[in-house]
């Protein structure tokens, strides 16, 4: 791809309706993210779900979801331990 293709392809991405311009430069460039159509709707669909998990978080007792949060941290602690090489009791 030559020197025109690339530029082609930056100004179509650049003005693409589904880019978001950010407010900084990188290399003397706007900055921008391109966002597809499928990626934006799985991020909807992930939030949606997020707001559904919360819901049901909230619903559950405090000490139901300190015993949640306490095995989450331990289960973490040896998952990590065990991909470190760290054994621990």
């Amino acid at each position: 791809m030559g020197v025109k293709e690339y530029k082609e392809e930056y100004e179509r991405r650049f003005n693409n309706e589904d880019t978001i311009h950010l407010p900084i430069n990188i290399g003397g460039n706007p900055a921008f993210i391109c966002q597809s159509p499928e990626i934006y709707k799985q991020v909807i669909e992930i939030e949606r779900l997020d707001k559904k998990v919360l819901a049901l978080y909230k619903s559950f007792p405090g000490v139901a979801i300190e015993q949640y949060t306490n095995n989450c941290l331990i289960d973490e602690v040896i998952s990590t331990n065990n991909i470190e090489g760290v054994h621990s009791t």
